[in-house]
C-alpha cells in the first residue's frame, strides 16, 4: 500500500470532519474524545514496540 506524505493540517481537518459527523449523528462529544484518546494511547504503545524491536537490515 502506497502512503502519501500527510501534513498535520490534513490530519486536523480529517479529524474535524469525523467529529462533526459523529456529533451530527448524535454521539456525545465526550464519548468521541474519550475514544480518540484511547486510540492515541494504543498507537503510542505500538510505536514504542516498533521502536524497541531489533532493527533488520534491508538488502
Amino acid at each position: 500500500m502506497m502512503v502519501e506524505t500527510v501534513h498535520p493540517s490534513d490530519v486536523t481537518e480529517a479529524l474535524r470532519i469525523v467529529v462533526n459527523r459523529l456529533v451530527g449523528a448524535g454521539i456525545d462529544p465526550n464519548t468521541i474524545v474519550h475514544s480518540l484518546l484511547k486510540v492515541a494511547d494504543e498507537v503510542t504503545e505500538r510505536c514504542r514496540e516498533i521502536e524497541a524491536a531489533p532493527k533488520q537490515e534491508v538488502s
